[in-house]
């Protein structure tokens, strides 16, 4: 099997590469799994997101990311703010709706890692009170094709949420153009 040698700080991965489709390979990183991998990543984005001066104004930020693999790095990120003193909050999109999620407000999502060719991303009726009016960070582990951060900004759009920032951990390098997203370390997309 091929692999990528992945490295972040004193940090080396050796990473199998899978074909996602249409002969487009990727290094698959598993961060839901890589405990000291997403502390450091969560340290360096927490970093990015209090160097923003909006963020650095709000009494309140809510950070918002989908289910799952964005979760530890949500809640790491968290953690690291917190100590500013500063009322951070955390809402997580999620995959599947339940029936005890209230009334959700949901909206669909493309990825290129699921079988799906539509995914839906639903906040609970809960989550929605949270973002309503809330200064919102959007918070993920990887941005490949903006899917999710498209996906999360549209939730938080359909809940009166303010978007003053975007952070990923890693962007998968598709092409020469940097979105519109900060991140902290890059990955090829083979």
């Amino acid at each position: 099997m091929a692999t990528y040698t992945f490295k972040y700080k004193n940090i080396t991965r050796e990473l199998p590469v899978h074909e996602v489709g249409s002969g487009m390979k990727i290094a698959y990183l598993d961060t839901l799994s890589d405990y000291e991998l997403v502390t450091a990543l969560s340290k360096d984005m927490a970093e990015l997101i209090a160097k923003n001066s909006r963020v650095g104004k709000a009494l309140r930020v809510v950070l918002f990311t989908a289910e799952s693999k964005g979760v530890p790095f949500a809640y790491a990120v968290a953690n690291a703010l917190c100590g500013s003193g500063k009322k951070v909050e955390v809402v997580i999109a999620r995959k599947h709706e339940k029936k005890f999620f209230g009334k959700c407000v949901s909206t669909e999502k493309f990825s290129i890692t699921t079988e799906a060719v539509n995914d839906k991303l639903f906040i609970t009726e809960y989550d929605k009170e949270k973002l309503e009016g809330a200064q919102v960070v959007l918070v993920d582990d990887f941005y490949s094709t903006g899917a999710s951060m498209n996906a999360l900004e549209n939730l938080a759009t359909a809940c009166n949420a303010e978007v003053i920032e975007r952070v990923v951990a890693v962007w998968e390098e598709v092409d020469g153009n940097k979105p519109n997203v900060k991140f902290v370390t890059t990955l090829p997309i083979l």
